[in-house]
């Protein structure tokens, strides 16, 4: 559901890591400088993606809120999908 999928945390000297997936080539802010040209309809379909991912986030029986939705906190990963229409997408975008 457009969510990172989270493996474990740990504390050491009172410090706090968390485990994720990896996902390239990293997040959103990055991926949009190193573009030339986005299309219009690629913004829109990240926009659904960033949407779906809060969408699955508030529909929990405890809500989880996010607090810093910002580009920098989007991770862009790079999917590569098999289809027969020409306007298929290689990039889903999760929180």
């Amino acid at each position: 559901p457009n969510i990172a999928l989270f493996y474990d945390f740990y504390s050491f000297n009172n410090e706090f890591y968390l485990l994720s997936e990896l996902i390239e080539p990293g997040n959103l802010k990055e991926f949009i400088k190193t573009k030339k040209e986005i299309q219009i309809i690629d913004l829109m379909i990240m926009g659904y993606d960033i949407s779906k991912g809060m969408e699955y986030l508030h529909s929990r029986n405890l809500p989880i809120l996010h607090r810093d939705l910002r580009l920098a906190n989007l991770l862009i990963k790079n999917e590569i999908l098999l289809s027969n229409d020409e306007n298929y997408r290689n990039y889903i975008v999760k929180i």
